[in-house]
This record gives structure tokens, C-alpha cells and sequence, in this order.
């Protein structure tokens, strides 16, 4: 999982410390989170979380994607 969440985010091993205290950083793990359901679902089940907390932590951190567009 942090192979692809590095592939997919463009960061670099090397710099995922360094990326981790950018403001963006925690809404982009989120994203990446909500972009497969299976993996989602997955977490949550493991973390003890209902997905519309990730939901809402994700909408309290960035706001509505539908704003970006």
C-alpha cells in the first residue's frame, strides 16, 4: 500500500518525511484512501471507523472537491 500510495502521489521515499509536514500532506493520504473502496473499506474495518468519518475528515481538511473544478 505505501508502494502505491508513493507511485501514485509522486513522492519520493526519500522525501515522504519532508512531504508529510506540507499542509496538504493528511487530505492527500485521505484522497488516496477514498479513491479505492476497497481499500477503504478495508481500513476502516481494521481501524474500528464507519468511511463517512474518512469522509468528513477528508471534507474538513480540503473542502468539496467539486470547489477545485
Amino acid at each position: 500500500m505505501t508502494g502505491r500510495f508513493l507511485a501514485v502521489s509522486g513522492i519520493g521515499p526519500e522525501s515522504i518525511r519532508e512531504a508529510a509536514q506540507e499542509p496538504g500532506f493528511l487530505a492527500g493520504v485521505l484522497e488516496f484512501f477514498m479513491g479505492d473502496e476497497a481499500l477503504l473499506l478495508s481500513y476502516c474495518e481494521n481501524a474500528g471507523l464507519r468511511p463517512t468519518m474518512m469522509a468528513a475528515a477528508r471534507f474538513a481538511l480540503a473542502g468539496d472537491p467539486a470547489d477545485y473544478v
